[in-house]
């Protein structure tokens, strides 16, 4: 589990900046505000440069790369009882592990999920996923992955000193494959 802050936990602005013999350079901006007294929100941007890889013999390995990513997050407190998080982030990367002929690496994720207190014992979460991540590799390989996911749970205590959590689960998959003819996954 990846667990991330709320909007509310991360106000003002933020920035951030690097840059080295390896690392080129570094850039982040972040930005958390509020909508009345119930909504929370923020807004961030990154990017980074990566020079080449050394090799033991002090050679560069021809494999520089770049990324940008950028997304926001809403947090409205609907009732004392209830919330809900709605997040999405996108990216843009070159990875070139070969060197010469830099990967596409693109992707989208968004994210919504419900929570409710029945009580201090007791807790309701539903959540929904979307992800596409595609790679176009430059020499006629390339992939499209959509993930869509569905999770639920309930949080209870019983008893004095055991806490309870049973959920269910769904996640589907559609993977799409421009094979090689030489380098192939099959079934596509």
């Amino acid at each position: 589990n990846i667990i991330t802050k709320k909007a509310s936990e991360t106000q003002g602005v933020y920035a951030e900046a690097a840059a080295g013999t390896e690392l080129r350079g570094l850039g982040t901006i972040r930005y958390g505000g509020t909508i009345g007294d119930r909504l929370s929100y923020r807004v961030y941007g990154t990017a980074f440069k990566r020079d080449n890889t050394l090799y033991r013999d002090s050679v560069e390995a021809d494999d520089d790369w770049q990324m940008a990513q950028g997304g926001m997050r809403l947090d409205w407190d609907i009732t004392e009882k209830d919330d809900l998080t709605f997040q999405a982030n996108l990216y843009d990367g070159r990875p070139d592990p070969d060197g010469g002929a830099p990967v596409v690496a693109r992707g989208t994720n968004f994210l919504g999920r419900w929570n409710h207190s029945a009580s201090a014992d007791s807790d309701v979460q539903l959540q929904v996923f979307v992800d596409q991540t595609w790679r176009h590799f430059r020499n006629g390989f390339a992939e499209n992955l959509r993930t869509y996911d569905f999770e639920g749970q309930h949080r209870f205590h019983a008893g004095d000193r055991h806490e309870l959590i049973y959920g269910v689960g769904f996640r589907a998959m559609d993977h799409d494959v421009n094979n090689l003819e030489l380098f192939a996954f099959l079934p596509a």
